[in-house]
């Protein structure tokens, strides 16, 4: 995660893990899709299990640095 590939390789497999376990999202007690909103609930979670450095290192490969 140190590192961009690593951070995006992170990325991909969140992302993919969050299409398949919210494929069906829906809203309580209604039909309409919440899907957006259940893969943003797994991006923060997988980002929240990251142990304390891995976290920071995360973070520090996806920052833009502007000049």
């Amino acid at each position: 995660l140190a590192s961009t590939a690593g951070a995006r390789t992170f990325d991909q497999r969140v992302e993919a893990a969050a299409r398949t376990l919210c494929r069906d999202a829906r809203r309580p007690g209604s039909l309409l899709s919440d899907r957006p909103f259940c893969q943003a609930a797994v991006r923060r979670e997988a980002l929240r299990q990251l142990p304390g450095a891995a976290q920071v290192d995360y973070a520090a490969s996806r920052a833009v640095v502007a000049y």
